[in-house]
């Protein structure tokens, strides 16, 4: 029940970020509104970090952590990148493909880890699949394909992120919730530091003045950022 009520609250944080991002989309170019979840992210985090330090609690890490680390703060900069270009064309599209991302878990965890997959599996990701495509596909829709490809992809980047963060917390020998802690606190340290010192150094003192005029979704965006993710 409380991994149910888990999946279905982080569902429901995503759609409220991506719902923020699309209208910081409007003020603001899209690579900016991708770092957004990073720059807010971070301090929610550091505070989390900070208290487990006090308290002796942060696990010893491995050179192989730092490398699943990287890999999933480098996917999902390039799948939200994705994720907020196609919401700019099309809002319900972009969250139709992006919600693939359950189906290319199991099977991208199947290719590159091996995870074992039940037959009963399979055909509920074919229809599952099959679904999306119906759900999205209207004779108005002019930008099918090239959404599909796109919201196909950004869906691959997150689960690559999942499996990546998910192999990355099994390195860790300590409590669960620390080890995940200790996970996201290093790929979003990782992305804050890559992605966020490119836009600084891009837009310079212009990063501030348009973060200052939209503080409110930008701190809406990390916030709901950081709760889908744990």
């Amino acid at each position: 029940m409380i991994w149910a009520i888990a999946a279905i609250s982080g569902m429901l944080f995503q759609s409220v970020r991506a719902a923020c991002q699309k209208t910081l989309n409007q003020a603001l170019p899209t690579d900016v509104v991708n770092g957004i979840r990073y720059l807010f992210g971070a301090p929610w985090i550091a505070g989390t970090l900070t208290l487990c330090w006090f308290n002796d609690a942060l696990p010893a890490v491995t050179p192989l952590f730092f490398v699943y680390c990287a890999g999933a703060a480098g996917s999902q900069i390039i799948g939200t990148h994705c994720l907020v270009v196609l919401m700019a064309k099309q809002f319900s599209l972009g969250i139709t493909y992006a919600n693939t991302q359950p189906l290319l878990t199991v099977l991208l965890g199947l290719i590159f880890f091996q995870e074992p997959i039940a037959w009963v599996s399979s055909i509920a990701i074919g229809i599952g699949v099959l679904g999306v495509l119906i759900l999205s596909k209207s004779p108005h829709n002019t930008q099918y394909w090239s959404g599909l490809g796109m919201g196909v992809f950004s869906g691959a980047c997150f689960s690559l992120t999942s499996l990546w963060v998910r192999q990355a917390t099994l390195q860790l020998n300590t409590a669960p919730l620390i080890s995940s802690l200790a996970t996201l606190g290093t790929v979003v340290g990782l992305q804050t530091v890559c992605f966020g010192g490119w836009l600084v150094y891009r837009y310079r003192s212009r990063l501030i003045q348009q973060i200052r005029q939209h503080w409110r979704v930008c701190s809406a965006i990390g916030a709901t950022s950081i709760a889908g993710s744990s």
